[in-house]
Parts: C-alpha cells; sequence; structure tokens
C-alpha cells in the first residue's frame, strides 16, 4: 500500500506542474511545490510505474506512463533528441540543450519494459543495477548459468 500511495504521489504531482513532468526536488510541506525546479529527463518515476506494474498487473501504471511518455514528447522532444527542461513551473518551455545519458540508458529503457510483454526481462529472473542494467539472478544452490 505504501509503495502504490507514493507512486500515486509522485505521478499526480507530476501532473500538477505546468509542463506535466515532475521537478527534480520537491517539497510536501505544506503544500506539493517544487523546490528545484528543473526536469533532466530522470527515470525515477517511470521506473516505479514499471515495478509496480509488473508486481501489480494494474494497467492504470501503463496508462499514468503513457501520460507522462507523452509529456516528455510534447515538452522536451527537439529535431535531433530530447532536451532537459529548466523549470517545469512556468508555461513557456526553457530547455537546457542538453540530454543526459540516464534519458536513453534508463527513462525510455523502463517506458520500453512498461509496454513490454511482461515475461520480458522478467523479474523472476532479472534483477536491475541502480543504473537499469538487468543482471540474471543466481542462487547458490544453482549451477553457474
Amino acid at each position: 500500500a505504501v509503495a502504490s500511495a507514493l507512486t500515486r504521489t509522485c505521478y499526480e504531482g507530476s501532473l500538477k506542474m505546468t509542463l506535466g513532468l515532475a521537478p527534480e526536488e520537491w517539497s510536501f510541506e505544506p503544500n506539493l511545490s517544487a523546490i528545484k525546479k528543473d526536469h533532466d529527463l530522470s527515470p525515477e518515476i517511470v521506473e516505479s510505474l514499471f515495478y509496480m506494474y509488473r508486481t501489480t498487473g494494474d494497467p492504470k501504471y501503463q496508462d499514468w506512463g503513457w501520460e507522462i511518455f507523452n509529456n516528455i514528447q510534447e515538452q522536451a522532444k527537439l529535431a535531433l533528441g530530447y532536451s532537459a527542461i529548466l523549470d517545469v513551473t512556468q508555461i513557456l518551455v526553457q530547455r537546457k540543450d542538453r540530454m543526459n545519458s540516464h534519458f536513453l540508458s534508463q527513462t525510455l529503457k523502463y517506458l520500453y519494459l512498461l509496454f513490454s510483454p511482461i515475461d520480458l526481462i522478467s523479474l523472476d529472473d532479472f534483477i536491475f543495477s541502480s543504473h537499469g542494467h538487468p543482471f540474471r539472478k543466481w542462487f547458490p544452490t544453482q549451477a553457474m548459468p
């Protein structure tokens, strides 16, 4: 219940920002607000959606991921790539003219996996590193693959 509530808070908080994208740092007191207002195309929210979908099977997490993906497309996509956003609370999009590598290696990967067949890189067989790299699980009672 806690993971679901936290994921919902991050998703809904993103939508409360003018551009529909999460700021890099939030405050929850006294109300939800952006402290660090930029958006670096970070993977944390879509990664959470991926794990929540894979563990619950609830399609709302795919719906939320699709909405976030569309917001990224609308706000950050350029002719030759994507750009981090300077301030998600402003109507006029100001871009940072940079695309961090984690956008390709993690954010887009987790979005892809969110919509992939559930047995593709199954959580029963793989774990992900903090940088989104899948590693096959190995248990000491099993022979090395």
